[in-house]
């Protein structure tokens, strides 16, 4: 049998999947959030933040016991934790410690296509970390080895800092040394949005270039192969220890030590091999890492360029003219784009097409970037220094005037949204049949044009399965925002957003509203209905605008209140400017309009054109239908606004609501007895923040939703709520945390 080791990797993978099919990878929590507990562990790593406002002192703790009381059992061991210390504690590496403090745990996702910062870091070991620490016992035992890394870290760090601008700094320390805590966001937006952002990560490539050029240098030199061997495996390990070891990082460092162990043995290196065996070594260490996408993507490059390079290039070898040329510059990038695209839309929902072209002009040079920086941190001459150090800067500006110029170009980003498993199962059987077609054209002089055809026919296939979206019939969604609201309505390929704010989340775009948005594949959105312009309902908004281009996402119109859009000095001032600078429509709209949407109708029961009064009142109030069922979008009315509603329109209480979005995220003064006993909502939405300083969802409220019998739906504590409704009326909810 060819490659054993291989065949009883993938029935390990394959047992390991098939395993997490029937039992679902649990993510478990030691308690609440805010708990005060017991920490022992050693320290493994020691970093000061430093800004404007504050100085912490990060110091990371290894092999770590939790206990909930002084004199308490161990009751959770965590890999590390981080504590922040306001004052620098003076630890060293190497030193068994016992702190006190509050453990607070890393962000969980609460909607669709929200990263979840939680599950990121509890695949690290983890899941938390401890806020105003107390040091309460230590050993004052260092580890002179542990402690000379941390030293050297730090100096590598500090080095790069005393010669590089702010503007180059991220890009060169993430490179080189892993650090991405002086990554600009703007430039890791523009490295994503352009499809190189995994340029920043450290991995085969650092790694080939460090320990093969050690053992080729040690080569010549006439060191014997053993020795070499030895030694340059020695100095990827230290080179590991140094950077921290993320997935792509242990990878290539477990790949080239098999590499360097086949050298050692007199034996031949199978890369196939090489990249199965370290797969099924970290995945025994941590097998939640098959859900990890800097693993996946990882491992996805390199079968692309182990399985799918080697056929297209035989493909195309010999045949000469545009095919054999093209595959020379192409060969690489589609190898790796069929093997990781489904990776990229299942984590990124999105694709940008010239990353292709782009990672072909800036890949090549990527070899010089990183030798000259790994010469700004081990040259000591400086004329030298500097001359790398400008030479890397003029390299930097090239990337970013190339991700410049491929974003701006039309079509750079195209968003598909989150393709289902069985999708991404069929499209990797057809690229297995697609590479067996290809397989059966290699060794022929001419490529048959029925083989040829089936192999397009194939491809196209396994594309348009992945991407594939039907678009719902009627799908609103409440978005979980903290204490604020967001709705976003699918109907009939047309997508309506109404409201999108936060006073308890810093970046409700960017983290919540375009995720998501992205998630369903949604590239266009026909209306935003801001109901009045309190923050927590349009700040999410404001954000949008600020970052309009970037986004990837058009909007068509903006529909406020028509007082608000008529009158001078609105207060919706900041967002109308915004609007107009990035020549987004206008619309306004009052009570006793109905808007004709594809497949469904918006009505406008509030605010009238000439209101006047509370801004909380004067909020717009929209009731949605569809085949029969109708929701409610109510803003922050008060009950005496809602009273003047069940008055004023009948059709209120014709037939219960199948949703209502309760007012003003549940407060006492709103969803009054009268308006409940009226609408009759069947279920109720109350948005709004966990432990929120105004007390919402207040216990009057909920008391008087119990007494019309309505269910009652939570963002803060079930995640994002959403309801789907077919063309026969049938309705289903599900809530994003229960899933």
């Amino acid at each position: 049998m060819r490659r054993p080791f291989v065949v009883i990797c993938l029935l390990f993978l394959l047992a390991l999947r098939l395993y997490f099919c029937v039992f679902v990878p649990g993510y478990g929590q030691l308690a609440d959030s805010g708990q005060f507990v017991y920490v022992s562990g050693r320290v493994s790593d020691m970093e000061v933040r430093d800004s404007d406002s504050y100085v912490r002192y990060l110091i990371t703790l290894s092999d770590v016991s939790l206990k909930e009381s002084a004199e308490g059992e161990i009751c959770e061991n965590w890999s590390e934790i981080v504590c922040y210390f306001s004052q620098n504690p003076d630890l060293h590496v190497g030193e068994k410690v016992w702190v006190s403090g509050t453990l607070r745990y890393y962000s969980q996702a609460q909607n669709p296509g929200q990263f979840d910062l939680y599950r990121y870091y509890y695949v690290k070991g983890r899941p938390g970390y401890l806020t105003s620490p107390a040091l309460l016992w230590r050993d004052g035992k260092s580890h002179p080895l542990g402690e000379l890394i941390a030293n050297i870290r730090t100096f590598l760090k500090e080095r790069l800092a005393l010669f590089f601008g702010e503007e180059y700094l991220g890009v060169m320390q993430a490179m080189l040394l892993g650090v991405k805590t002086e990554l600009d966001d703007d430039i890791r937006e523009l490295f994503s949005g352009s499809g190189i952002l995994h340029i920043l990560t450290i991995s085969g490539l650092h790694i080939s270039m460090l320990g093969m050029g050690c053992f080729q240098l040690l080569r010549r030199a006439g060191i014997p192969p053993k020795v070499s061997a030895v030694c340059g495996g020695l100095l990827i390990l230290a080179y590991g220890s140094l950077i921290g070891l993320a997935a792509a990082t242990v990878r290539a460092i477990c790949m080239f030590l098999l590499q360097m162990l086949a050298v050692f043995l007199g034996r031949t290196y199978d890369m196939q091999t090489g990249m199965a065996v370290s797969a099924v070594l970290l995945l025994m260490e941590q097998p939640l890492y098959l859900f990890y996408s800097g693993f996946l993507y990882s491992y996805g490059a390199v079968a692309g360029m182990a399985l799918v390079v080697p056929l297209l290039k035989q493909l195309a070898a010999g045949r000469g003219g545009w095919l054999e040329q093209g595959m020379k510059v192409f060969g690489a990038g589609l190898g790796v784009l069929v093997m990781t695209l489904p990776i990229q839309l299942y984590y990124y929902y999105t694709w940008a097409p010239y990353s292709l072209l782009l990672n072909v002009m800036i890949l090549p040079l990527m070899p010089l970037l990183i030798g000259l920086g790994l010469g700004v941190l081990c040259c000591p001459f400086g004329g030298l220094v500097r001359w790398a150090v400008w030479s890397c800067e003029r390299i930097l500006d090239l990337f970013f005037a190339l991700c410049g110029l491929f974003i701006r170009l039309p079509g750079h980003s195209l968003i598909t949204g989150r393709p289902e498993m069985w999708r991404i199962y069929v499209y990797y059987g057809l690229m297995g049949l697609f590479c067996l077609l290809c397989a059966a054209q290699a060794g022929k002089r001419q490529i048959e044009k029925r083989l040829s055809v089936s192999s397009a026919l194939v491809v196209s296939a396994a594309v348009g399965i992945l991407v594939f979206r039907a678009s719902p019939d009627f799908l609103a969604a409440y978005l979980s925002v903290g204490q604020g609201d967001c709705m976003v309505l699918q109907t009939g390929g047309q997508v309506y957003i109404a409201d999108c704010g936060s006073s308890s989340l810093s970046a409700v775009a960017e983290d919540i509203l375009l995720p998501y948005l992205k998630y369903c594949g949604i590239s266009r959105v026909d209306g935003v209905f801001l109901s009045h312009a309190d923050s927590d309902h349009v700040n999410g908004i404001v954000q949008w605008l600020e970052n309009y281009e970037n986004s990837g996402i058009d909007i068509d119109m903006i529909i406020l209140p028509k007082r608000e859009a008529a009158s001078e000095g609105s207060s919706f001032d900041e967002l109308l400017s915004l609007a107009q600078a990035r020549e987004i429509s206008l619309g306004a709209v009052s009570a006793g309009q109905t808007l004709e949407l594809q497949e469904a109708t918006v009505s406008v029961l509030a605010p009238t054109a000439e209101a006047a009064g509370d801004e909380n009142d004067l909020s717009m109030v929209l009731l949605w239908e569809y085949s029969g069922r109708r929701l409610l979008s109510t803003g922050d009315i008060s009950a005496q606004v809602e009273e003047s509603l069940i008055r004023e329109y009948e059709v209120l209480s014709e037939e219960p609501l199948l949703i209502l979005k309760a007012a003003h995220h549940g407060s006492r003064y709103s969803s009054g007895k009268n308006f409940l006993e009226a609408v009759r909502p069947e279920y109720t939405v109350l948005s709004y923040g966990e432990n929120n300083s105004y007390g919402h969802p207040h216990a009057d409220t909920l008391e008087r939703l119990a007494a019309v019998e309505t269910e009652i739906y939570h963002t803060a504590l079930q995640g994002a709520v959403e309801v789907k409704v077919d063309a026969e009326g049938e309705a289903v909810i599900k809530c994003f945390l229960e899933e």
